[in-house]
């Protein structure tokens, strides 16, 4: 308890950037977007890390890392061509823009955790922060609520999304870290296109098509070399 209160205001930071912001931006994207798309760009996450750790604490860009940048800002390009369209409120630009904010926020969230929450319990990072997340989005929510009450089984889905989906999911992430390291945490990354292209193909009927899988091929290449996970054997005998 003493702990927590300790890191208060830090957990509130991290709940803001790593939850808050990120999960408005996604629904707002939803709207537009279908979940495979969604998921291809939530993978540029680990690139936005990697540019702000680059700024903020000073972290070593090799030219192979700055390459992956540059392709996964390409793969973005591609995938986000046919949608770059910012006419209306519905417009698929927006929701682009959305989900890079939301990876954006994400890459803020992982450094600020490394560095100013390093020596917190995972457990306790997880759950402080989406208590954070909660007070943040408390008066928003109330004042955005709907005229018609949502129904049961929205509010069942929205129970299982916060109870499974983060809540468990992000217990189990940061018990990951603790226990593998970060390096092994971040190769969930490159899951999560893959398994949002499925789940949107095989439940929700979304059409997989060839652009949305060279994009998606080109953002996680870039992601994988900007994060170091994948290295030219040259680079890495160098480094090592």
């Amino acid at each position: 308890a003493r702990a927590g209160r300790a890191a208060s205001g830090r957990l509130l930071v991290a709940g803001l950037f790593n939850s808050a912001i990120p999960f408005v931006m996604f629904g707002y994207a939803a709207l537009a977007l279908n979940a495979g798309f969604s998921s291809i760009l939530n993978a540029t996450a680990p690139i936005f890390g990697a540019i702000i750790a680059y700024a903020w604490l000073n972290e070593r860009l090799t030219g192979w890392r700055i390459a992956g940048l540059a392709i996964g800002i390409a793969g973005v390009v591609v995938l986000s061509w046919d949608k770059a369209s910012f006419r209306g409120d519905g417009a698929g630009g927006w929701a682009v823009l959305a989900c890079l904010v939301a990876t954006f926020c994400y890459g803020i969230a992982g450094n600020f955790v490394r560095r100013r929450l390093g020596g917190v319990h995972p457990l306790l990072v997880a759950t402080g922060s989406q208590i954070g997340a909660t007070l943040v989005l408390l008066a928003p929510g109330v004042a955005a609520w709907p005229q018609e009450p949502p129904s049961a089984a929205s509010w069942a889905c929205a129970l299982a999304l916060g109870s499974v989906c983060t809540g468990l999911a992000y217990v189990l992430f940061f018990r990951l870290i603790a226990n593998a390291g970060a390096s092994v945490a971040l190769s969930v990354t490159y899951l999560i296109p893959l398994f949002g292209i499925a789940w949107g193909w095989l439940f929700l009927g979304e059409t997989v098509d060839l652009p949305m899988l060279v994009g998606g091929a080109i953002v996680v290449l870039g992601t994988a070399l900007a994060t170091g996970m994948l290295r030219p054997r040259a680079d890495a005998q160098a480094s090592s």
